[in-house]
């Protein structure tokens, strides 16, 4: 019985021994896969914790690269405008000229002191253009203001003095006198340059009120060999008769066209065309004279959008004449434009004329009433028609143009063609087709 009862306390032992070390052994594991639960909780964590510090870093560069990419963008965009703008002399590529090509300046004076205005931006200006501009000023008369002015210049210029002949004229035109005396300075002092630059194929005549812009040699340098080898061109002018605000394209700065009317202001003259008008050349009127159907024989100039100079001589042989409705308004280019390159091919005659006139023809043709009460597309280009000298005034005075001809040719009209921009609009006021020449009479 005793042996039993041992016995059954050894099972019951052994088997209390069993299932607590099972029981321990059980709980062992599960701590420690609670335990390693817990340590890749935490590992998670960790790596998530840090995922987000980096992400938050990424976030701060990107953001101060962003500001760092915007502030390139307003620098590039400054300088760009900068470049675009630059009215300073390193704006101009150096320009050559072929060898032994001598350009002389004419300057024109009589009794102007201001003449000086004109001369400091010549020589200011002709720097910019690694050429031989030689600037000679011709001074009618013997205004001692004015020669003491001239004088101060020393051997930048060479001064030419026009003896001061007097004119024999009647009673009644005594008060044209000065038209007179100025036609026969361009005659005496054209020649003498011709004379001094043996050389030279072409001058360039300026008056002495008038100021230029930055790109002035420029321009002129620009179109030297196609108006050398042009035969359909006798001058280039720096002038636009009709270059009002609101009347040109301003951000045009580099567009030229070919023009029936001569401009004056600042022009070139070839030496084989002064040897056509030397020996006929008028005793007064000068300019209308040139602009005659006998001395243009069908021949263009060219002028551009924008005017390379500006006259700031209200006062004169002529009184002001259109002065303060017209001259006084003329916008001086400021934007220098590097004419070296310019494709200028455009403008050769058969090319220019077989799209110009396309252009012209294909605009649609519009009345004065709707131009006044319709609303067009902004930059659209319309066609405005005239069939006679009444008619294109009155389209002239509603664009605010210059309404005047001179032998039968308005102002910058070329074919009879006068283009104009009205309320941001190219506007061609236009013949009626077919059109039968201009009529100078």
């Amino acid at each position: 019985m005793r042996g039993s009862f041992n016995r059954k306390l050894i099972f019951v032992i052994i088997s209390f021994t069993c299932v607590f070390c099972y029981f321990t052994f059980f709980y062992g594991l599960l701590e420690q896969e609670d335990y390693a639960q817990k340590l890749q909780v935490k590992q998670i964590k960790d790596l998530h914790d840090k995922m987000d510090k980096v992400s938050k870093n990424l976030k701060e560069n990107q953001s101060f690269l962003d500001k760092l990419h915007r502030h390139f963008e307003v620098v590039i965009a400054k300088e760009a405008k900068v470049l675009q703008n630059l009215t300073t002399l390193t704006a101009i590529k150096p320009q050559k000229l072929p060898s032994r090509v001598t350009i002389p300046v004419l300057v024109l004076v009589y009794n102007r002191p201001s003449v000086s205005r004109c001369l400091d931006l010549l020589l200011k200006y002709k720097k910019t253009v690694n050429a031989d501009f030689p600037i000679v000023v011709s001074q009618d008369g013997n205004h001692q203001e004015t020669t003491n002015v001239i004088q101060t210049y020393g051997q930048q210029i060479s001064h030419f003095k026009h003896p001061d002949e007097p004119v024999n004229l009647p009673s009644k035109q005594r008060h044209m006198m000065g038209y007179y005396k100025i036609s026969s300075h361009y005659k005496w002092a054209i020649s003498q340059v011709f004379q001094h630059f043996s050389s030279a194929e072409t001058l360039i005549i300026v008056e002495d009120d008038l100021e230029i812009s930055p790109d002035f040699f420029s321009y002129f340098f620009a179109l030297y060999d196609l108006f050398m080898k042009d035969q359909s061109l006798y001058c280039v002018s720096a002038w636009n008769d009709n270059g009002k605000q609101g009347l040109i394209d301003e951000s045009g700065n580099n567009i030229l066209y070919r023009s029936d009317f001569f401009p004056g202001l600042g022009w070139m003259l070839k030496k084989s065309t002064w040897m056509e008008w030397k020996e006929k050349w008028p005793s007064a009127y000068w300019d209308d004279w040139v602009r005659e159907p006998s001395q243009r024989k069908e021949r263009a100039c060219i002028r551009p959008e924008i005017s390379r100079t500006k006259t700031f001589g209200k006062i004169g042989v002529s009184n002001g004449q259109f002065y303060e409705k017209h001259l006084k308004h003329i916008i001086l280019n400021s934007v220098v434009v590097d004419w070296a390159d310019v494709d200028l091919s455009y403008l050769n005659k058969v090319k220019y004329d077989k799209e110009f006139l396309k252009k012209v023809y294909k605009s649609p043709l519009i009345s004065l009433q709707s131009l006044q009460t319709q609303t067009f597309p902004p930059s659209s280009t319309l066609r405005l028609e005239y069939i006679d000298t009444s008619s294109f005034v009155n389209c002239a005075k509603i664009l605010g143009v210059m309404e005047d001809f001179k032998a039968g040719v308005a102002r910058t009209a070329y074919h009879g063609v006068v283009t104009v921009i009205h309320h941001s609009r190219r506007i061609y006021i236009a013949p009626k087709q077919p059109w039968s020449g201009y009529n100078p009479r």
